[in-house]
């Protein structure tokens, strides 16, 4: 199917807020103007897709469709990065280090993983949790980060017809027939006498 990148992104939104057991309000995505939401909370960032291997094509077949009869897709899986920060306490249970820990583990949870399968997402590997807690107006602030790898994929289609039969109209007025001599190889046995350039 194409690439719809809203209902990626919201099913991809929808997972993480499932699995951190935050509001809606507390899981956003990165690069927005506005107030960011107060601590505890999690950014979202989506890189480019990167195609895997060669797209392909396919075709599928519908009689009933004059002038349309075949389908054509093409595309293939591709993959991406989710890019999940956290910020929260520096330690403890509420740091942005546990924070993550619990989303990675929670996201292999049956119900997130079949929702993610409906909008046709699949998350494989889950990278190293990064510590980046640093002093923000004289207090330490919790900030951590983690990738999250996955395939979708991408299908563009077009449909055509095909030539099945055609009606012509014309008239025949000379028919001529052509005999080819094959030159190639000796003439049948007594054509040639035995001085020829065949002969023996």
């Amino acid at each position: 199917m194409a690439l719809n990148f809203t209902v990626l992104q919201k099913a991809l939104q929808d997972a993480i807020v499932s699995a951190a057991g935050l509001a809606d309000s507390k899981v956003v995505w990165a690069r927005q103007d506005g107030t960011r939401p107060s601590a505890p909370y999690l950014t979202l960032n989506l890189s480019p897709m990167r195609t895997v291997g060669l797209d392909g094509t396919r075709h599928t077949y519908n009689a009933a469709s004059t002038g349309a009869e075949i389908t054509l897709s093409h595309g293939g899986p591709r993959e991406f990065t989710l890019t999940v920060g956290a910020f929260g306490s520096a330690l403890g249970s509420a740091s942005a280090v546990a924070l993550l820990e619990g989303v990675k583990s929670a996201l292999g949870k049956v119900t997130i993983r079949e929702a993610l399968e409906a909008a046709n997402v699949s998350l494989f590997d889950f990278g190293p949790i990064l510590d980046l807690t640093q002093v923000v107006d004289a207090a330490f602030e919790g900030r951590a980060t983690v990738d999250l790898r996955g395939y979708t994929t991408q299908e563009v289609t077009e449909t055509i017809g095909y030539i099945q039969t055609i009606d012509t109209t014309g008239t025949i007025s000379t028919v001529t027939t052509v005999e080819t001599i094959d030159i190639g190889s000796p003439p049948p046995s007594g054509v040639w006498g035995a001085g020829s350039v065949w002969g023996g």
